[in-house]
């Protein structure tokens, strides 16, 4: 594993579809965990999780860092949108 963050429920400020903006010049790429799985060809994200505040997340050799959004493709998205969506209510 070369990446990982720990999310607590309490932490995530909103989860949403990821939608591909042209415009993500204001988001430094800096700030996010890119969590999608790398294969073949790189797939964009499904699922935009913001937290509350940054949280970190460990790579390789122990390199650590804080993150504010999260971008992720489960396998099954909507069952996934779902439940983290009644967890944080």
């Amino acid at each position: 594993m070369t990446k990982k963050i720990a999310i607590p429920f309490k932490d995530i400020k909103s989860i949403h579809p990821y939608k591909d903006l042209e415009d993500r010049s204001n988001l430094d790429k800096r700030d996010r965990f890119d969590g999608v799985v790398a294969d073949f060809e790189k797939e964009k994200p499904s699922i935009e999780i913001v937290f509350q505040r940054p949280l970190a997340v460990e790579y390789i050799f122990g390199v650590k860092k804080k993150v504010s959004i999260a971008h992720i493709r489960p396998d099954d998205t909507i069952a996934f949108l779902q439940t983290v969506a009644k967890k944080i209510e």
